[in-house]
């Protein structure tokens, strides 16, 4: 198989490495993994779109303390009042 990039081989050739270090961490064990960033991004928007509860909770631990400080886990009104504030 030919490919113009090499990035591109890259890609092709994780999927037969039998390698899947990429684990959905909204589903229950056993967890879907996958190959790919992408293949894993695809399986999250189709199985759990309808779960925004669970993707907000995952976006939650995600975050480190001094991330959830600068929010403050402030909603988009403060975030628009602070901004409001930044412009001269």
């Amino acid at each position: 198989m030919t490919f113009l990039r090499r990035n591109e081989c890259k890609r092709h050739e994780a999927g037969h490495s039998g390698l899947k270090p990429f684990v959905c961490q909204l589903c229950r064990a056993p967890a879907a993994r996958f190959a790919r960033q992408d293949l894993l991004t695809r399986h999250a928007r189709r199985a759990h779109a309808h779960d925004a509860t669970a993707r907000e909770q995952h976006e939650k631990r995600q975050r480190t303390p001094d991330m959830a400080a600068r929010l403050g886990e402030q909603g988009p009104v403060m975030k628009r009042a602070r901004m409001a504030a930044l412009r001269p």
